[in-house]
């Protein structure tokens, strides 16, 4: 048992850590996502997970993100589905809504 000086010090330094591990953790991003290599990436905004068309070309794939302002965050996963969070300020079912219509895309969803 530690007493004392030196008890109290690790107290206060204990109860300071997890004050400042609870700040960051109010004040990070919405959302954390596994990267496909290891680690994880914020994202400010709204997730969807898409499975793109087996025949669909990265060209096609590229185009249709930077068309509708998404970024890869995640993917491809076991069942080729890929995490993208929305760059621009678009509600999240008007973006579905267009990748739906989209002949690269089989299906989306808001995470």
């Amino acid at each position: 048992v530690v007493g004392g000086r030196f008890g109290r010090v690790a107290a206060v330094a204990v109860v300071a850590l997890f004050a400042a591990q609870t700040a960051v953790m109010v004040t990070s991003p919405d959302t954390l996502v596994e990267l496909a290599g290891g680690g994880t990436e914020a994202t400010d905004g709204p997730t969807l997970v898409i499975a793109f068309q087996p025949d669909a070309t990265e060209s096609d794939i590229r185009e249709l993100l930077l068309e509708l302002e998404l970024e890869i965050v995640g993917g491809p996963s076991a069942l080729g589905l890929y995490t993208v969070a929305i760059v621009g300020d678009t509600e999240p079912a008007d973006v579905i809504s267009d990748l739906t219509q989209s002949a690269v895309v089989e299906s989306a969803e808001e995470e």
